[in-house]
């Protein structure tokens, strides 16, 4: 019998749906078959180079997209893979390469928006702000330019120092453009909100703030994330973590750090990164994909999956599987940092799966935390942030895990907080290296200058030396955060919870 003829249209929906899902094992086997069927099929091409990216597969996604861009005559059709490309490039700390895609499209199209942004962009990642300008500053004297080109110029305001001229520019540019999709004009506003932050024009920040806010994608159940985290405590028990089977094989050099977003996570990777034995692997979905695999399929205790029920097929073969991947990164590191933050939600399937690893959890005063949460437009969006109320719902939640975890598991787990680090660093770096049994070097006090590349909501602090710049920035909007205050309970004084 013939195999059943592929559907272009139908396999691309399944691809985008699974790379959304963050199932990328499945949507590359998906997207492979489909380009071996159709090999011309651009869309098919630019499909599997997303799952390569969302899979930590980074030079695999740069090599599709180098393909498919280099195969493609029109100019104009090029566009799209060559931003990707380019972006991509900057990513991976690969900017001057990333001026050469881009300017090699600008010699066939000089006027391409996208092309010109990205360029910006990378230019701004290499800390080039006067070539950035200069690019950007044409545009805006011939007329009225894209918003993605009057957001980086907003952004190159704020890093040239001039907030409050930059404040007022992006003003007049929304007014004067009509018709914004949502989307756009969230970015818009939440980068002009930074602007008034920086100007210390407090209360017009926090109205641009949450008028970004109310246009962000809906959806968190507060007392549905509460039941589900109340399942895990109970699923993932003392008992139940005693019965679980573990991978045969020890990995000392998997170094985990969580925390919730913003709260130093990206500045303790680049500490980290900065030390010779050890490498920065970025936010990898290697949990997540284990997770998938080996939990996810379990019958469940309650309304969580049961540990005591994995068995060891099926943890050796992820475990073999996630060595692989940190060998990818990294073959010769002593210690290969994966920063995806939400690994704490799945904190418990680590010791089974990399008996060796280690946990590194980043704390930040929760107010500004969750205030740090509501500004910062996430480009995959957190459910929970959009509200202040959820924001400090999901913190004391989060928290509530994490000291289930500690408590629970036979993890190394070091803790570490912003206001100590920056206040005294030496200390704090000192204290985390001994952690990880690495020597001490002075490198690890100058993060800015080890090279590593954070492509995250942080990258602009993290370019720039350790600093205090963060600290208590709640008490400028105090007057706005009553449901904050109110969600967070116990910690709305602090790290340390206020005992009843």
């Amino acid at each position: 019998m013939p195999p059943t003829p592929i559907n272009p249209t139908a396999a691309l929906r399944q691809i985008d749906r699974l790379t959304r899902a963050a199932d990328f094992a499945a949507a590359i086997a998906q997207a492979q078959r489909l380009l071996k069927a159709k090999p011309a099929l651009a869309q098919a091409r630019m499909a599997l180079a997303r799952a390569f990216e969302g899979a930590g597969r980074f030079d695999d996604a740069i090599a599709e997209l180098e393909q498919l861009a280099a195969g493609i005559a029109d100019p104009k059709q090029a566009q799209l893979p060559r931003r990707a490309l380019g972006d991509l490039l900057v990513r991976t700390g690969r900017g001057d390469r990333a001026i050469e895609v881009f300017d090699a499209g600008l010699r066939a199209l000089p006027d391409a928006e996208p092309l010109i942004a990205g360029k910006v962009s990378a230019l701004i990642e290499l800390g080039r702000l006067d070539d950035a300008w200069a690019l950007l500053a044409p545009r805006f004297e011939s007329g009225r330019p894209a918003p993605e080109l009057a957001a980086l110029r907003a952004r190159l305001r704020q890093r040239r120092g001039e907030a409050g001229d930059g404040a007022d520019e992006l003003r007049e540019y929304m007014q004067s453009v009509s018709g914004l999709p949502p989307m756009i004009r969230r970015i818009l506003l939440a980068r002009l909100g930074e602007l008034l932050d920086r100007a210390q024009d407090y209360d017009a920040a926090f109205a641009a703030f949450t008028e970004a806010a109310s246009l962000a994608p809906s959806g968190f159940n507060p007392d549905a994330h509460d039941a589900q985290t109340d399942a895990m405590i109970r699923a993932w028990s003392s008992d139940a973590m005693s019965k679980a089977v573990r991978a045969p094989e020890r990995d000392t050099r998997p170094v985990f750090i969580v925390g919730i977003p913003r709260s130093g996570t990206s500045l303790v990777e680049r500490i980290i990164g900065a030390h010779p034995k050890a490498s920065a692997g970025g936010e990898t979905n290697i949990l997540p994909e284990a997770w998938r695999s080996v939990v996810a399929p379990l019958p469940k205790a309650g309304a969580a999956p049961d540990p005591a029920r994995i068995t060891l097929k099926a943890i050796a073969s992820s475990a073999s599987t996630a060595r692989a991947r940190f060998d990818r990164i990294d073959a010769s590191a002593e210690r290969i940092v994966d920063k995806n933050q939400l690994n704490a939600l799945r904190l418990g399937l680590i010791p089974l799966l990399l008996p060796g690893a280690r946990v590194v959890h980043c704390l930040r005063d929760p107010r500004d935390t969750c205030l740090s949460n509501y500004f910062q437009q996430f480009e995959s969006g957190l459910a929970y942030a959009s509200d202040l109320a959820h924001a400090g719902r999901f913190y004391v939640s989060y928290r509530r895990l994490m000291d289930h975890w500690q408590r629970t598991l036979d993890l190394p787990i070091h803790e570490i907080r912003l206001d100590k680090l920056v206040s005294d660093p030496e200390t704090q770096v000192r204290s985390l290296l001994k952690f990880l049994d690495l020597d001490w070097d002075e490198r690890c006090l100058r993060p800015q200058d080890s090279g590593v590349t954070t492509w995250t909501a942080s990258r602009d602090q993290t370019s720039s030396p350790i600093n205090a710049s963060g600290i208590d920035r709640w008490k400028n909007y105090q007057s706005h955060l009553g449901p904050l205050l109110e969600a967070l309970g116990p910690y709305a004084q602090g790290v340390d919870p206020i005992s009843a």
